[in-house]
């Protein structure tokens, strides 16, 4: 009977209408984040099925090239394989090259794409900017970087999954795998930034104006020819932008810039970072498929003076070590930092060459490195 009373009591009612109020309060939260995380987590595009793209190795076999190129988009921006048909005739040169690929693709063009087709060039010239050749992880924590590796990957990877593995770390694992669970976080970017330029555009082209009323609104269907004088115009603009707005004489000069920042960065360690790199696979792998292998390492653009770089003495003394582990393997190392054709105006940023001067640089690399193209 007491114990009735005492359940009956007002401190009881008290007590139990606590723990409802906890648990309420612990479910509505519950509830918030399932609203905030759980469609993101959702809204996953279109993909094809991941398989090996065979389209470099099938273009190889093709081809039968001399020369093969191996890098990034700078690479692509410099190195013109139809000039060179022409400056050597009779020879082939072929670019084993992509916008964002960088050392860990490079390892994968080279065995499975190279190596499998039977090719055998006169020349493998492998491109790179000061520490890329110990940067594995570079350009491979996006969805579109690990779908890149996804679709070069042949069977077991065991050595590129050590190598990837060494560098990732904690908190590389846990953003790649937010990355897997919330894709849209980098598939957004483009509808994002084609967003963005159409807003530009909008406001700069009658004609755009009148298209887009058409589109939306007019009873007659956009043919093929304006749809594509549109797109064409859009170039058009984006070229006005970056050739008035952003020229070069409209950017400030950064003089004593050269190589990274920061003496102490572990990337300048070279003896620490070889051993977790694809660098001598690399150098395995070009010696196996080329009677030669050259690394090439690519110049910065120069300051709007044109002097002379300076390279910090944590960069020189990386590139002695790199220098000095290449020539003990037998393969050589071309530095184009010390190169005086190339002008700031011939540049489209730090990296790439503006694409009417590709064919120039193409002839003064074929000059310089006259010796390999014989």
């Amino acid at each position: 009977m007491f114990s009735w009373l005492k359940a009956r009591s007002p401190e009881s009612r008290q007590a139990r209408s606590g723990v409802r109020d906890r648990w309420g309060g612990w479910a509505s939260v519950a509830l918030i984040l399932a609203v905030i995380l759980v469609p993101p987590a959702l809204i996953r595009g279109q993909r094809e099925p991941m398989r090996f793209d065979d389209r470099h190795l099938r273009q190889l076999q093709t081809l039968q090239p001399e020369y093969v190129f191996v890098g990034s988009s700078t690479l692509l921006s410099r190195i013109d394989p139809a000039r060179i048909g022409t400056l050597r005739p009779g020879t082939h040169a072929y670019l084993l090259g992509e916008v964002g690929s960088m050392s860990a693709l490079w390892y994968l063009w080279v065995k499975n794409s190279l190596l499998p087709s039977g090719v055998r060039p006169k020349v493998l010239f492998i491109h790179f900017r000061d520490t890329e050749l110990t940067d594995p992880i570079d350009e491979t924590g996006s969805v579109v970087g690990q779908e890149k590796i996804a679709r070069n990957r042949v069977g077991d990877e065991r050595l590129f999954d050590r190598v990837m593995g060494y560098h990732k770390g904690v908190i590389g694992r846990l953003r790649e795998g937010l990355l897997r669970l919330y894709p849209i976080q980098e598939t957004w970017r483009k509808s994002g930034l084609w967003l963005i330029d159409g807003i530009g555009f909008f406001a700069a082209s009658p004609e755009y104006r009148v298209y887009l009323r058409k589109r939306l609104f007019g009873s007659d269907p956009i043919t093929s020819d304006e749809a594509a004088e549109v797109v064409a115009e859009r170039g058009r603009f984006k070229a006005r932008l970056a050739g008035e707005i952003f020229s070069s004489a409209n950017q400030r000069v950064l003089k004593g810039k050269g190589g990274l920042t920061g003496g102490a960065d572990e990337r300048l360690d070279f003896s620490a970072r070889l051993e977790h790199a694809f660098l001598p696979e690399l150098v395995r792998l070009g010696k196996e498929v080329a009677a030669r292998v050259i690394f090439v390492r690519m110049e910065p653009r120069p300051p709007m003076d044109d002097s002379s770089l300076t390279e910090s003495g944590a960069m020189g003394d990386y590139q002695a070590a790199l220098r000095g582990y290449l020539a003990r393997e037998g393969v050589e190392l071309h530095d184009f930092n010390d190169e005086r054709a190339f002008k700031f105006d011939m540049y489209l940023d730090g990296g790439h060459i503006k694409p009417e001067f590709r064919s120039f640089y193409t002839e003064r690399f074929v000059e310089r490195l006259s010796e390999a193209f014989r």
